[in-house]
């Protein structure tokens, strides 16, 4: 198991703020591993290993950089793009 740094609060994303919390009943409620929403990225508490929460990280960033450049790409297109992205960079390099 690997746990969710605590450190970290916020990152920037192409120079807007974007906070993260820790909030393992509300992605259980949505059966997420993480979420974007509102300028938030959402995290369990733990993730099975660092690969899996970078990969989930990463995913969420995507989404967070669409909002930021103002891309609306429908739902579908934009999970598809940020699995892709988060996968390929995650696990092949």
């Amino acid at each position: 198991m690997y746990r969710t740094p605590r450190t970290k609060t916020q990152i920037k994303v192409l120079g807007d703020k974007i906070s993260i919390e820790i909030n393992d009943l509300y992605l259980l409620k949505e059966d997420a591993d993480g979420i974007y929403k509102d300028e938030t990225i959402y995290l369990r508490s733990y993730y099975k290993d660092r690969k899996e929460y970078l990969r989930v990280m990463r995913h969420e960033v995507i989404h967070a950089i669409c909002d930021s450049l103002g891309i609306q790409l429908d739902h579908h297109t934009e999970e598809t793009l940020a699995h892709t992205i988060s996968k390929t960079l995650t696990y092949d390099m």
